[in-house]
C-alpha cells in the first residue's frame, strides 16, 4: 500500500486539485462537476482533519446533488461514519442532574409537611431514579463537554446563591414562620430547577469554552470571599439588608465583566488556574505574614487589620499571577464566544483556490 505524507499546504490544495481533474465527468452536466467540487472540499476538510466539517459538507452534498456520482460516495462516508462525542463533563452533569432531581423530589413531602419515613425515602427514591434517567436522556447521542456542564452548574449554584440572599432580605417580611419555610423550599427547588433546564437549553447546541466558564467560576467565588471578609471584618457592616443586596450584585458583575474579558485577557483553564493558586498562595502568605507582625510587635493585631492584611495579600498574588502567566497560551479550542463562531477554511474550486469564511449564531 502506498502511502503518502502532506507537509505543506500547497502539495496538499494540488492532491485535492488532482483528484477533483482525475475523477469522472460526465459530459458537460454543470451539477456533476459542482458535486465533485464539493467532494474534493469534503476531502480537504478528512486530510486537514476536520471531520465534523467534512460530515457538513457530505450531507450538503448528498442532499443537494442525490442523482450524482460524487453523492453516492458521500452516502457511504456518511453511512460509515462513528459519531464521538464529547463526555468529558458527563460525570458532573450526571451528578448534578440527580442531586437536583433528589432535592425537588424531597421538597414535597417537606412542603406537605409530612413526616413519615417511608413517603420520604420513597421520594428520594424517585429523585435519584428520575436523576439517572433524565440525564441519560438529556445528554443522549449529543456532547456533554465539561464547557457545557461548568456553565450548567455554574448558574445553578449562582441562582441558588441569589436566591438565598433576596430571601434573607424579604423573608422576614412573612409573618407566619411554618408557611414562610414552605415558600423558602418550594421557591428553592424551582430557582434550582429552572435555571438549570434554561441553562441546559441554551447551550446544549453550542460550544462554549471550558477556559471561560473556568475563569467565571473562579471570579465569582473570590469576588464572594473577597466580598464578605471586606463587609464583615474590615468594614464591620451590620446593615443586612445592604450586605445581601451588595453580595447579589458585586459577585454577579464580577462574573459578568470576567466573561466579557476574557478574549481580551487570553485566558484559558491553565491561566485562570495559576492565577486562582496565586491568590491562594497570596492568602496564606498573609496569614503568615500577619503572625509575623503579631509575634514581633508583642500584640493582637485586630480583626480588620489582619483581614486586610489577608486580603491584600490574596489580590497581590493574584496579580503577580496574571502578569507571571501573560505569556501563557489562550484557550483556542473552543467557541470563544456562546453567541458567534468565525472560521476561515481553504476552498478550491475548477475556478481558482481561495477560502470560505463560515460565520454561524
Amino acid at each position: 500500500m502506498l502511502r503518502l505524507h502532506y507537509r505543506s499546504l500547497s502539495v496538499k490544495l494540488l492532491f485535492i486539485m488532482l483528484i477533483a481533474v482525475a475523477l469522472p465527468v460526465f459530459g458537460d452536466d454543470a451539477a456533476e462537476k459542482e458535486a465533485w467540487e464539493k467532494y474534493a472540499y469534503a476531502l480537504e476538510l478528512l486530510i486537514d482533519k476536520n471531520t465534523d466539517e467534512a460530515l457538513v459538507i457530505m450531507k450538503e452534498l448528498i442532499s443537494d446533488y442525490p442523482d450524482t456520482a460524487a453523492a453516492e460516495k458521500a452516502e457511504k462516508y456518511v453511512a460509515n461514519y462513528i459519531v464521538q462525542f464529547d463526555r468529558s463533563g458527563i460525570i458532573s452533569f450526571y451528578l448534578g442532574t440527580m442531586m437536583t432531581t433528589t432535592w425537588a423530589a424531597t421538597s414535597i413531602p417537606l412542603i406537605l409537611e409530612i413526616e413519615n419515613g417511608i413517603v420520604m425515602g420513597t421520594a428520594g427514591l424517585i429523585g435519584v431514579g428520575s436523576g439517572i434517567y433524565t440525564s441519560c436522556l438529556m445528554s443522549k447521542n449529543i456532547d456533554m463537554s465539561l464547557g457545557k456542564d461548568l456553565w450548567i452548574e455554574f448558574i445553578e449554584a449562582a441562582a441558588m446563591t441569589n436566591f438565598q440572599y433576596a430571601y434573607s432580605i424579604f423573608g422576614d417580611r412573612i409573618a407566619d414562620s411554618a408557611v414562610r419555610e414552605k415558600i423558602n423550599i418550594g421557591a428553592q427547588t424551582f430557582t434550582s430547577l429552572a435555571s438549570r433546564g434554561l441553562t441546559y437549553k441554551y447551550v446544549i447546541n453550542k460550544n462554549p469554552s471550558e477556559g471561560r466558564a473556568f475563569t467565571v467560576i473562579n471570579t465569582y467565588a473570590w469576588s464572594q470571599y473577597y466580598y464578605w471578609v471586606a463587609m464583615s471584618e474590615i468594614f464591620n457592616s451590620k446593615n443586612e439588608n445592604l450586605n445581601y443586596t451588595l453580595g447579589i450584585l458585586v459577585p454577579d458583575l464580577a462574573a459578568f465583566t470576567s466573561y466579557h474579558l476574557w478574549e481580551k485577557a487570553g485566558w484559558s483553564v491553565q491561566r485562570a488556574g495559576i492565577i486562582s493558586i496565586s491568590g491562594l498562595g497570596g492568602l496564606l502568605a498573609g496569614v503568615f505574614i500577619n503572625m509575623i507582625i503579631a509575634e514581633a510587635g508583642n500584640t493582637d493585631p485586630p480583626d480588620s487589620v489582619t483581614s486586610s492584611i489577608i486580603l491584600g495579600s490574596s489580590l497581590s498574588g493574584k496579580i503577580i499571577g496574571a502578569y507571571a502567566s501573560s505569556n501563557m497560551k489562550p484557550d483556542g479550542k473552543a467557541d470563544s464566544s456562546l453567541f458567534s463562531h468565525v472560521s476561515f477554511l481553504p476552498l478550491v474550486t475548477q475556478n481558482g483556490t481561495g477560502f470560505v469564511m463560515n460565520l454561524s449564531f
